[in-house]
């Protein structure tokens, strides 16, 4: 039986290392974080403290952006728990950028625009924008105002998540965007760990694709003569 999903959005400090726009995991704390259910939506402001004790009893994470959430939580038991035990990750924008078929940009696919342009969510005022531009961090602004912005945001990603059920069902999609699902795991995974390289085989094999590269060059350019003359 299914036990249904739990929305999670995280809001954090952004100090801008590693060319990071929207802060680093390795650096940033998270100020606050909010969590939605079928039946309840719950917030906490955390900063300066650490986030330990979270558990999800839900089937399915729905996160806008999962590459970007997920690796601040990445430690933490209960998320390690969750997945080991079959739960499923559903990113939004992911989700979103199959649906258009790879079209929509990485502006299009932002929260705020997607809610608003595609699923009718409310156009909300930028409250945490205006802080930010004056290069404030987050845990700065007015608490209420990051309470106020993490819960509209994890309303807006369910408002999502319930419409792409609806049109990736049918579209015959579901199972593809699934399994796109575990590709948006393994990156993160890669990214909270790293990737281990082995720099001269990298480049051994380097040289030998550029050599059949450039040999199948070749082969095409003569293949194309004939329709080319």
């Amino acid at each position: 039986m299914s036990k249904g999903y739990l929305v999670l959005d995280v809001e954090n400090n952004n100090s801008k290392v590693y060319r990071c726009k929207a802060g680093c995991f390795l650096v940033d704390p998270i100020v606050a974080f909010a969590l939605k259910n079928e039946k309840e939506l719950k917030s906490t402001y955390i900063y300066p403290e650490k986030l330990q004790n979270l558990q999800i009893d839900e089937d399915v994470l729905v996160i806008h952006n999962a590459t970007h959430d997920l690796p601040f939580l990445w430690h933490l038991k209960g998320i390690q728990e969750f997945f080991l035990r079959g739960g499923k990750l559903w990113d939004t924008m992911k989700a979103e950028y199959l649906l258009s078929g790879h079209l929509k940009t990485y502006k299009e696919l932002g929260l705020r625009d997607l809610a608003v342009n595609k699923y009718g969510c409310k156009q909300r005022e930028k409250v945490m924008e205006p802080y930010w531009d004056q290069g404030w961090d987050t845990s700065d602004i007015p608490k209420e105002l990051v309470m106020q912005d993490v819960e509209n945001d994890v309303l807006d990603t369910e408002k999502i998540y319930l419409a792409q059920l609806i049109e990736t069902e049918k579209l015959g999609m579901t199972k593809a965007i699934e399994y796109q699902m575990d590709g948006v795991l393994a990156k993160i995974e890669m990214k909270v760990n790293g990737m281990k390289i082995h720099k001269e085989t990298l480049e051994k094999n380097k040289l030998k694709l550029e050599k059949e590269l450039e040999d199948l060059y070749k082969r095409l350019g003569v293949i194309s003569e004939k329709y080319w003359r």
